[in-house]
């Protein structure tokens, strides 16, 4: 789950938070801005590519600009995690993979025995 704008994302993960059941788990698998020099410019290039590509494809670059342009509005891991704790989850954890690249957080829902 991308997160771009803060208060859609933040509606969205109340919503979830108030469907699922006390006990159950969430997860979310993202991409974020954070991380080293080196790979935040090779990452940005392939960004790039996505768009001249995806354009050339379908005759329309500017209809892919919205990839890479998406992908730097998402939020830090961390504000993240206080979103989820914020909506009513328990026990968040974050796991970064790929330097920082992607990033994992999961959380159950808080409930009878559970505290946030």
């Amino acid at each position: 789950m991308g997160f771009g704008g803060i208060a859609q994302n933040q509606l969205a993960i109340i919503v979830t938070a108030r469907d699922q059941t006390a006990g159950g788990f969430w997860s979310a698998l993202g991409s974020t801005q954070q991380f080293s020099s080196a790979v935040t410019r090779a990452t940005q290039g392939f960004q790039q590519s996505i768009g001249r590509i995806g354009g050339l494809l379908a005759g329309d670059r500017h209809a892919y600009r919205y990839l890479s342009d998406s992908v730097r509005g998402f939020h830090a891991p961390e504000v993240v995690s206080d979103m989820i704790r914020h909506a009513g989850f328990a026990q968040v954890t974050l796991r970064k993979f790929l330097n920082g690249a992607v990033c994992m957080h999961i959380a159950e829902k808080a409930g009878a025995g559970h505290t946030s």
